[in-house]
């Protein structure tokens, strides 16, 4: 009996790794790492509120999942009575390709 790709979501927020695969007993995993620079504005009623960064998380609709990472503060822009922040990063998200032979 063989069965063959279960995916199982799962978010890396730790070094990534690429592409690596890994055998045991004629089954084989694969890791495929899923990267997608990002850049959000929150608002803030006072620049001593701005953090140095965020966390975020979003789904993204071409791989079927939710991908997160942690977003820099880049600058600031004053408007209407509120602190517009802008903050950059990478999203990340990883793919566990499994194949067992039975």
């Amino acid at each position: 009996m063989v069965l063959t790709l279960v995916l199982i979501p799962v978010n890396i927020f730790a070094e990534s790794i690429s592409n690596q695969e890994f055998t045991n007993f004629n089954s084989k995993i694969e890791i495929k790492d899923y990267t997608k620079k990002k850049t959000v504005i929150k608002t803030y009623s006072s620049v001593l509120n701005i953090p140095e960064y965020i966390y975020y998380e979003e789904y993204d609709e071409d791989i079927g999942m939710m991908i997160g990472g942690t977003l820099y503060y880049k600058s600031h822009e004053y408007k209407n009575r509120k602190y517009y922040a802008a903050f950059s990063g990478t999203l990340y998200a990883g793919l566990f390709k499994i194949n067992l032979n039975l």
